[in-house]
């Protein structure tokens, strides 16, 4: 913009000179370069804020634009004018917003899928420990319904399905149901771990179980129950050998 201001000036002195040059009339040609420069000035200041107004928006969205690069765009574009670098200011902005918007999101999903997969493999974990243990495990609402059921079928009185949605006086007999019942409330009421000791007749076999009750959720409990009938049958063994020896010491 400057080299053409100036090639403009030498053109128009050169203009000058060469129709009136040889009227020897040096004075004129100083003096009409001397109003050129003049009156060249508030053209070259228009000219030198024209440029400002000019460039300084392109380069802030310059600027912004590797700020947006480097996902480090925190500051709109100020507007000043509704021309249209205005208007390319305000598509500039919208567009950061967008991106940045979407960047979010796909940051917010990538997060919502590492905790999924997390879960689903916590889960997993979670699922082969408890088919690893060999107790009985049951999920019972404090009312006394069953909710869920893990144990094979052959330890049970009935199949699975036919506990779940169930009262337990509804599944086993009723000095059982009552006594599970009494140490699932005593749970509630103390926050303390109860335990109790049953027998069942399972395939025309006499089983024992130990239940032991936690609470596992509001108004939940879980009821863990190991078989320990042949702990049972070794006490019995022991007591009846024992009896043995006291009858023959008797005689």
């Amino acid at each position: 913009m400057f080299a053409t201001i100036f090639t403009l000036m030498c053109l128009l002195s050169l203009t000058f000179i060469h129709l009136f040059g040889d009227t020897h009339d040096r004075s004129s040609i100083h003096d009409f370069q001397l109003v050129l420069g003049i009156s060249m000035v508030p053209v070259i200041l228009i000219c030198l804020w024209f440029s400002a107004r000019l460039c300084r928006p392109i380069q802030q969205i310059k600027d912004a634009a590797k700020q947006l690069e480097t996902n480090d765009f925190k500051t709109p574009i100020p507007i000043h004018a509704q021309d249209e670098l205005g208007e390319l200011a305000n598509i500039f902005n919208n567009l950061a917003n967008t991106i940045q918007s979407n960047t979010h999101l796909k940051r917010e999903i990538h997060e919502h899928q590492q905790t999924e997969r997390a879960l689903r493999d916590s889960e997993a974990t979670m699922r082969v420990l408890l088919d690893a243990i060999p107790d009985l495990m049951f999920r019972i609402r404090r009312d006394g319904i069953f909710l869920d059921v893990q144990a094979l079928p052959e330890d049970l009185l009935l199949p699975p399905d036919k506990f779940i949605g169930h009262k337990i006086g509804e599944v086993l007999p009723p000095e059982i149901a009552e006594l599970a019942l009494d140490r699932i409330e005593r749970t509630f009421q103390t926050n303390e771990n109860q335990s109790f000791e049953y027998r069942l007749t399972i395939n025309d076999q006499n089983r024992y179980f130990e239940g032991r009750t936690a609470i596992c959720a509001p108004n939940e409990t879980l009821v863990i129950v190991r078989d320990i009938t042949e702990h049972k049958q070794a006490e019995e063994a022991q007591k009846d050998a024992e009896q043995r020896v006291e009858s023959v010491r008797r005689y």
